[in-house]
C-alpha cells in the first residue's frame, strides 16, 4: 500500500482576450449600436469603424493541481493479482488551454481573475481496480488442460463527471464578446423527466439571464456533470500445440453491464434543451480474436 501526495503550479498558461470590447456604460447601450461602442471607434470614428474583434494572446493565466493518491497492490500469488487506486484531487485555473487562440476566452476581458474556477479536466474522485486471474484448471487429463491457464482481467473505473460553464446564449452584457454567464438564483441540480421524455439533471429556475449590461454570477467550469461508472473485462487463453504452433483466442467487452453513463446536459439557459440529458457514453461492446502462431 502507497500514499503519495501529488502537487503542481503552472504560470503563464496562454490565453486569448478581446481588447476592443463594446463599451457597455454608454448611454443607449444596445445590440444594435455594438461596433459604434467599441473602443477603436470611440477613439477615431473614421478609422475605428473598420475594426470590429480584435483578439490578443494573453500568457497571464495561472493553475494549480493538488491530490491525494491511495494505492493498494496484491502481485501474483495464488494465480492472480490485484490493483486498485483512489485520487482525491482538485485542479483549478484561470484558463485551460485548448488549442488554437482563436477568440476571447473571459466573459470580461477586463477581468481574468473572474475566470478563476476548476479545471475543465478536474475529476474530483477517482477510483480504479483490475484484477489479473488465471484459472489452475478442474478435474484432471482433457478436463484440466481445457479449463486450465484461462485469463480473466477485469478493469472497474468510477469517477465524478467534469466541469462545465452555463451560458446565457446572447449578448447581455452588451460587450460584443458573446461568452456571457446567467445568474445563479437557485438550487441548480433537480431529477425527474422532462416534457420530451428526457432525463432532467439541471433545474432551469436555478438560472436567470443577468440584467442587460451586467455580467451574470455564474463561475466558469461552476457546474459539474454526472459521474461514470465503466466495467470492461478480458477473456483469453493461448493452446500451445508444440514449440511453433500455438493458439491465441481473445475475447474484450467494454462496458459489459450496458451501463448507461450520461453525458453532460446543455448548458445554455435559452436552449429548448436546457438541463436535459440528451446522450449516453458507448454502449456495451463485444470484440472476438482469433490468432494462429505458426
Amino acid at each position: 500500500m502507497s500514499v503519495n501526495y501529488l502537487g503542481t503550479k503552472t504560470n503563464h498558461i496562454l490565453g486569448a482576450r478581446e481588447i476592443n470590447e463594446a463599451q457597455n456604460y454608454l448611454p443607449g447601450a444596445s445590440t444594435s449600436n455594438t461596433n459604434q461602442r467599441r473602443i477603436t471607434y470611440l477613439l477615431n470614428p473614421a478609422q475605428g469603424q473598420f475594426y470590429s474583434s480584435i483578439v490578443q494572446t494573453d500568457d497571464g493565466n495561472t493553475a494549480s493541481y493538488n491530490g491525494l493518491l491511495v494505492s493498494m497492490e496484491h502481485r501474483f500469488a495464488n494465480h492472480f493479482t490485484w490493483l486498485a487506486n483512489y485520487t482525491w484531487s482538485h485542479c483549478i485555473s484561470t484558463y485551460d488551454f485548448g488549442g488554437e487562440l482563436a477568440g476571447n476566452n473571459y466573459q470580461n476581458p477586463e477581468n481574468r481573475l473572474g475566470e478563476k474556477g476548476d479545471c475543465n479536466f478536474d475529476r474530483r474522485n477517482i477510483f480504479n481496480t483490475s484484477l489479473v486471474a488465471i484459472s489452475p484448471g478442474f478435474g484432471g487429463g482433457i478436463a484440466k488442460k481445457l479449463t486450465g491457464d484461462w485469463q480473466v482481467a477485469p478493469i472497474i473505473s468510477a469517477y465524478n463527471g467534469q466541469p462545465f460553464s452555463p451560458t446565457t446564449g446572447s449578448d447581455v452584457s452588451l460587450t460584443g464578446v458573446n461568452a456571457d454567464r446567467p445568474n445563479i438564483v437557485g438550487p441548480v441540480y433537480t431529477s425527474g423527466i422532462s416534457a420530451a421524455g428526457n432525463p432532467m439533471y439541471l433545474s432551469p429556475a436555478g438560472f436567470k439571464a443577468a440584467t442587460t449590461g451586467t455580467f451574470g454570477n455564474a463561475g466558469r467550469d461552476s457546474l459539474v456533470g454526472p459521474g461514470s461508472i465503466n466495467w470492461d473485462m478480458a477473456l483469453s487463453r493461448e493452446f500451445r500445440f508444440n514449440e511453433s504452433k500455438r493458439l491465441e483466442v481473445r475475447a474484450d467487452f467494454f462496458n459489459i453491464l450496458n451501463h448507461a453513463n450520461w453525458n453532460a446536459p446543455g448548458g445554455g439557459i435559452t436552449s429548448g434543451t436546457f438541463g436535459q440529458i440528451t446522450s449516453y457514453s458507448s454502449p456495451r461492446l463485444i470484440q472476438l480474436a482469433a490468432k494462429l502462431f505458426f
